[in-house]
């Protein structure tokens, strides 16, 4: 940490209309003054002064939803069929040359794209068959979000009878899907930390966690991750390299249940043996599963999902929980001062917690969130639903490039109803909205960064390179606050993080450029993070940027 008081000199972008002012004074881990140099400079005693020229300094980035640790720990352990991937037969020929390098476990696992039968060529998910085309004798297992998919050697292997009829996986509502023959395909339906698969050792975890961390989110400017759990072992990795210095975030954590506990155990959490490092490490609250995937085709929706896709004919999904149940669940949380963050994919579901939150009277504070509300609002009475029952929206913009274009493939022509990612319309309702990532091992890196988060607000694009309902389009100043001060304040943070503001936490981001010349959308994507400091303490420094004078006192 450090100790020294700091004066930084440069376009200090605040949050009021993207004015800029010329300096922040930071003691200790705090500001301590915004606005002309000369000003700032009597907020601080005799400080070393990082001149920055005319680059921007911003808020650090809160990423308000993503699953860091197990993202940066599954591309490392898994085969990449994301990046490498456009169709079955190139994934097969991906894991047969890969079948020479398998582990001790004795498994491959793979990782391939989210909504893959959307997004390659062959319009569908592979099949037990086609794994086994691959191998037979190799336990294999394709991991896509919500879905995995084994080959037979793999389901013989985890023994997969037992699965059968599974209510509530580990992401939303399990199932083992059946082919025309009455047996398991291959597809598990939201059974990821159910069902075992393996995992890499201790030393692997902690390479991946470091480097991956640093990688994919410190360097793009990420000073806070809302954190979705994974397993207590490697809870454990990241906070082991937390106290060792190696970790840039601040993390305000949200207990995956029943991936990583069962409710009891999130509600006493200190009794699992998990620990906390108030202002780094933070737990938050707990983490449900209102229903399934749109990619595993149970996300709990209004509109018939397509036959070529619905699970069953007619289905509109499948939602985790009957009303009494999750009153019960909502019972049981209220009172005990940790926040629920709620997956609620299709409005479907998002009707049921608005519901069954206002029966019990239920409040929150912070507020209860609705994860991936508004993302699809096809129904405009929708978000009235969320503020009758005092719930905030807490939605993902890259989804934009990500799912919006599949949608139709599931929904037909409901699927392209205006109401994808609505930004615009929510916005104007008075809705703070925030911005997470989503990020995990399905997803390319690029979803991970702020900018290209941004960039999709502005742009609008879909991966087929289609504009989605481009009326909705925001502009930087407003796609800014999503990632930053309206995050902090979904966290209940807006005190000590979001904007640079006096009395809060010195988290900042210096970026190649005066960015209050004007950005276009186009432009957006070109930003580079070139400094980032938590705590006023320098956590990331990218390769090639400008260097910063200092000095040991003002001028």
């Amino acid at each position: 940490m450090n100790t020294q008081d700091q004066l930084f000199h440069g376009t200090v972008v605040s949050l009021d209309g993207l004015g800029a002012k010329s300096a922040l004074g930071i003691s200790g881990e705090r500001l301590t003054g915004v606005g002309d140099a000369a000003d700032v400079a009597a907020s601080v005693t005799a400080p070393r002064v990082l001149d920055f020229g005319e680059r921007s300094l911003l808020p650090g980035f809160i990423d308000t939803h993503a699953h860091s640790v197990t993202g940066v720990i599954g591309v490392d352990a898994m085969v990449d069929c994301v990046n490498t991937c456009n169709s079955i037969d190139d994934m097969q020929q991906q894991l047969r040359d890969h079948l020479g390098s398998v582990g001790e476990s004795g498994w491959m696992v793979a990782r391939g794209l989210l909504m893959l039968d959307q997004r390659w060529s062959d319009g569908r998910y592979p099949t037990r068959e086609d794994l086994d085309r691959v191998s037979t004798t190799v336990p294999i297992a394709v991991r896509t979000g919500h879905l995995a998919i084994l080959n037979t050697r793999a389901l013989e292997v985890v023994g997969i009878e037992q699965y059968m009829g599974v209510k509530h996986g580990g992401l939303g509502p399990g199932s083992v899907q059946l082919g025309s023959d009455g047996q398991p395909n291959g597809r598990l339906n939201n059974l990821e930390g159910i069902v075992p698969l393996p995992e890499p050792d201790t030393a692997t975890m902690r390479h991946s966690v470091e480097t991956g961390i640093r990688r994919v989110f410190t360097s793009k400017g990420v000073t806070t991750i809302c954190e979705l759990s994974d397993t207590l072992e490697t809870t454990q990795v990241l906070l082991d390299l937390m106290d060792e210095g190696r970790i840039g975030p601040r993390y305000n954590v949200f207990l995956m249940v029943p991936a990583t506990m069962s409710l009891a155990q999130a509600l006493n959490w200190r009794e699992t043996g998990l620990t906390d490092r108030p202002g780094r490490y933070d737990i938050q609250g707990i983490k449900l599963f209102a229903d399934g995937g749109y990619g595993s085709y149970d996300a709990a929706v209004n509109h018939v999902y397509c036959d070529c896709v619905a699970l069953e004919p007619g289905s509109k999904g499948i939602l985790s929980f009957s009303d009494d149940e999750l009153a019960e669940v909502f019972s049981t949380i209220a009172g005990s001062g940790m926040q629920i963050a709620i997956h609620t994919n299709g409005e479907r579901s998002q009707e049921q917690v608005c519901r069954v939150a206002r029966s019990i009277d239920f409040a929150g504070d912070p507020p209860m969130r609705l994860e991936h509300a508004g993302n699809w609002v096809w129904d405009p009475e929708t978000p009235n639903l969320w503020r009758s029952a005092g719930i905030q929206p807490s939605p993902q913009p890259s989804f934009l490039w990500t799912m919006a274009a599949g949608m139709p493939g599931l929904f037909g022509d409901n699927g392209r109803r205006h109401g994808r990612l609505p930004f615009r319309t929510l916005l104007d309702q008075g809705w703070e909205l925030s911005a997470g990532s989503d990020w995990i091992w399905p997803w390319e890196e690029a979803i991970a960064d702020p900018f290209f988060s941004i960039w999709c607000c502005m742009k609008r694009m879909g991966f087929d390179g289609e504009l989605i309902d481009p009326e909705e389009a925001i502009d930087f100043e407003a796609a800014l606050r999503m990632h930053t001060i309206n995050g902090a304040r979904l966290l209940g943070e807006e005190a000590n993080r979001g904007s640079l503001d006096p009395g809060k936490l010195a988290d900042i981001v210096v970026v190649d450029r005066d960015l209050t010349k004007g950005v276009t959308a186009d432009a957006v994507r070109d930003i580079q993070v070139d400094y980032v400091f938590r705590g006023g303490e320098l956590v990331h420094a990218r390769e090639g940027a400008a260097p910063y004078q200092v000095r040991d006192q003002a001028p």
